[in-house]
């Protein structure tokens, strides 16, 4: 679609100034389906524009943008499934950190969903973070048991400044961290693409 012109510059004004805030509240969204949703975003309002009786052009167009409502609201929920739907089919933390974002303010399920998600690919990090920690300065990383075969036995796995006991696992904790981290985004990963199907409306 071409650049729609009007015979009114203060139309030309409020119509380039309310794409131009759309084009920014989807800034984060992939370049083509960015591009796709201007696209329709422009059919629909100079459709809309051209059914809307009022008399003078910056009133219709004022009339039809009100209807239309602010893009940072209208535009939220679907730029949130935009960037879980990406990020959920390649690896995107940006798009999956973003999508959830947006997919927080969604109402409490959706926005339980994005706490728990998050929190989920947050231990996905962690593991693979440990995985490299454990070659870097292996000393300081992996399971640590203190006061083993006592009643005062502990343990703790992770990075630790300060480790005290013995550390079992040795360079196991390479792959173990690294098999964690990957299964656990397949497990969570496949959650995200259940999440986002269509849900089926009831008859």
């Amino acid at each position: 679609m071409k650049d729609v012109e009007f015979a009114d510059t203060v139309t030309t004004r409020i119509w380039n100034g309310y794409i131009a805030r759309v084009e920014k509240t989807l800034r984060r969204v992939p370049a083509a389906k960015r591009e796709e949703l201007v696209l329709e975003i422009k059919s629909h309002i100079y459709e809309s524009f051209q059914n809307t009786t009022t008399e003078d052009e910056p009133n219709k167009l004022l009339t039809v943008l009100e209807n239309l409502g602010d893009p940072e609201e209208y535009l939220s929920p679907l730029i949130a499934e935009t960037l879980l739907a990406d990020a959920s089919h390649r690896f995107s933390p940006r798009n999956l950190l973003y999508g959830l974002f947006y997919n927080l303010y969604r109402g409490i399920y959706n926005g339980i969903m994005s706490i728990i998600l998050f929190i989920g690919y947050l231990f996905v990090a962690a593991f693979g973070m440990l995985a490299f920690l454990k070659v870097i300065i292996p000393g300081k990383v992996g399971l640590f048991v203190n006061n083993a075969g006592t009643p005062e036995e502990t343990s703790s796995l992770g990075f630790l400044f300060a480790p005290q006991g013995k550390e079992i696992l040795g360079y196991w904790m390479v792959p173990i961290m690294l098999l964690s981290a990957t299964v656990l985004f397949i497990v969570l990963t496949g959650i995200l693409r259940i999440y986002l199907k269509p849900k089926k409306k009831s008859a």
